[in-house]
Formats: C-alpha cells, structure tokens, sequence
C-alpha cells in the first residue's frame, strides 16, 4: 500500500496535479510500471485509514531524509513561505485551515521540507523548526516580512547560510534603523559594506487580473 505514495508523486509529476491519489487508482496502467497490482489498489477507505495511522512526525522525517538523498549539497535560493491550504476547514471536527510552511529551493524546483503551523503556535515558531529540519549550507534563504526575527536569522547563520528578509513599515524601529544604514552607507561610502539596490512596484501582490 505504502508503494502508492512514490508511484503517486511520480504520478503527479508526469500527469499534473489535477489527478490526484484516488484517481490515479484508475490507470493501472501507469501503476503497473511499478507493481502488478494484481488484485487492483486499496480502496478509498482503506486508504484513508492508513495514512490517518501514520505518525505525521516520523514521516516528515523520512520524506526530509529521502529528497537529501536527492541532492549533494542545496545552491541558490531556498524560499521560506507559509501558504494555507484550500479547502482544509474542517467544520465537521471544528478545526480551522491547515498552514503550511515550506522550504522550496529554486534552482531545483524541489521542495526541501514542510511543517504544519500547530493551531496554537504561529509561522515565526514553525519557520525556526523547518530551519532545524534542513541543511542549508552554503544557501541564500528568502523569508517575508512575517519571518525577520532574531532568532531566525541567528539559526540561519549558525548552519552556515546567507539571510535575505523582507521588511514592512509596519516594523517600526527596525525598519527605520535599515532605512538609515543604507543612507549613511552610500552617502558615507563605509568601508567593508557594499550596498546594491533594486526597486519594484507592484499591485495585488504581483497578481494579473484580466
């Protein structure tokens, strides 16, 4: 049964992400390149029983550990974002949507890792646990706003990798404070510090609308 879960994603990546885990029960075809599945797949239910019996910890670590088989060393960029997913209400068990944050790392297109955001937790906790699941030697990490912590960029610097954070007004002194460095930088020419800017405008959050 456990079988279906890599034969699903390489199912997902050669047919797109419209089909999902039931549907795919359908093309044996594809499947049998795998297994014979002699006797067809689980059903739905049964399915859904296993994957509920799985402790969720010990399987986010085994999946951490297999995509690092998949690479020698993480390049580049590695994007730190928290993304909800939809339709995850539960309003049957009167659970809120599921939050998820995930490490993608761009040169790759591969997702490094995820963690869930515990309901009574926030993204600021569960970006420092996903940042203790990785090695991201060598890497660039991107996080918004949300993630310009202390903590979070000290744990990134203590694994060896470089930092880029967004910052909103809405930080009040810390915004202020970087404003005035670079200020003081190009007009001062400080020696050990080289300053670069770009500049980008954009409306509803990059989106086109037709």
């Amino acid at each position: 049964m456990f079988d279906l879960l890599p034969a699903g994603t390489s199912f997902w990546f050669h047919q797109g992400y419209s089909h999902n885990l039931y549907s795919m029960r359908h093309d044996l075809t594809f499947l049998r390149r795998f297994l014979p599945f002699d006797s067809a797949t689980p059903s739905h239910d049964q399915l859904a029983n296993v994957f509920a019996a799985i402790d969720e910890k010990q399987f986010q670590q085994c999946c951490i550990d297999w995509v690092r088989c998949l690479h020698q060393s993480i390049k580049g960029v590695v994007a730190i974002d928290g993304k909800t997913l939809r339709r995850s209400i539960d309003k049957a068990g009167k659970k809120g949507a599921i939050h998820m944050v995930s490490a993608w790392c761009c040169e790759q297109n591969l997702v490094l890792g995820q963690t869930k955001v515990n309901e009574k937790s926030n993204e600021i906790t569960t970006i420092a646990e996903l940042l203790d699941l990785l090695q991201i030697k060598g890497a660039i990490i991107t996080i918004d706003a949300m993630g310009c912590q202390r903590e979070i960029a000290q744990k990134i610097l203590d694994k060896k990798a470089h930092c880029i954070f967004s910052l909103k007004g809405s930080q009040g002194r810390l915004h202020e404070d970087i404003k005035r460095l670079f200020k003081r930088s190009i007009k001062t020419d400080i020696k050990g510090i080289t300053i670069s800017c770009h500049e980008k405008v954009e409306k509803s959050h990059g989106r086109r609308h037709p």
